[in-house]
């Protein structure tokens, strides 16, 4: 029994790692969650996508698409931030916003790809987007929002309102080095996609119980986010600096490509 209850114990602890305490955005009772941010009610459409495409490029604004789910905290603080009343008419002004519902990881894969990702790193995804080129212009480091608990009232108005990130048009690569990083990104998410397709059942499997994580399932989900951060992480590393040399391999296989 001792031993049960010390697995437990690590195991909540480990799932603890990859889901981090927030700071200065956590969500709010008081806070009155916008019904474009409650993503259950969202669909995953690619025509919805197109069609507030069309609508940035006649109101001169950025595209910014929002991939997210119920069940992530990361997104709950993204919609808590987007629906504050200041916040979101500043928003409103600069971009066209919209939101995707990707499920238990099962939808969301044929946005992604339109505005040339081979996957979505996690969630929330948050793709700021040129909407006459569909060129993802925080390409380097969205992935940072993935962790958006992480993130100040600060950083949220720095990023968006002022934009102060690095721009993708701002790069200046090779054709070289951007095939070696298409090519990198593909196969890698190729792996993440089918570890996706694992986690998911086991995800809403958990969700659905109402009882705690099972020991396959926070395996499985701790061993993905590392995998899927550090690809997403040496991505825009590679992009921002022009040097594919130390983008990681990850040889060995995962517990997913196993089963």
């Amino acid at each position: 029994m001792r031993f049960l209850v010390l697995l437990a114990a690590c195991l909540s602890f480990a799932f603890y790692l990859y889901t981090p305490v927030s700071f200065a955005t956590a969500p709010t009772e008081s806070t009155t969650i916008l019904p474009m941010f409650q993503f259950e009610e969202q669909a995953s459409d690619l025509q919805y996508i197109k069609i507030a495409q069309r609508k940035a490029v006649e109101e001169n604004k950025y595209l910014l698409v929002i991939l997210g789910a119920t069940w992530c905290s990361d997104s709950k603080v993204i919609a808590d931030q987007f629906s504050q009343p200041d916040f979101y008419e500043q928003i409103s002004q600069h971009y066209e916003v919209v939101t995707v519902n990707v499920g238990y990881l099962e939808s969301g894969y044929d946005i992604a790809r339109f505005f040339g990702l081979p996957t979505y790193y996690g969630t929330p995804t948050v793709l700021i987007v040129e909407p006459s080129s569909s060129t993802i212009t925080n390409r380097i480091d969205f992935y940072e929002w993935m962790n958006a608990r992480s993130k100040s009232q600060e950083d949220f108005h720095s990023y968006f309102l002022q934009q102060k990130y690095p721009k993708t048009e701002q790069l200046s690569l090779s054709l070289e080095v951007k095939k070696e990083i298409e090519i990198y990104e593909t196969l890698h998410a190729q792996r993440i996609n089918a570890g996706y397709i694992v986690a998911g059942e086991l995800l809403k499997a958990y969700k659905e119980s109402g009882q705690p994580a099972s020991k396959k399932f926070t395996e499985v989900w701790i061993e993905l986010a590392k995998y899927r951060n550090a690809v997403a992480k040496a991505v825009g590393d590679a992009l921002r600096t022009g040097n594919t040399a130390q983008l990681p391999q990850f040889e060995n296989s995962f517990s997913w490509e196993n089963q």
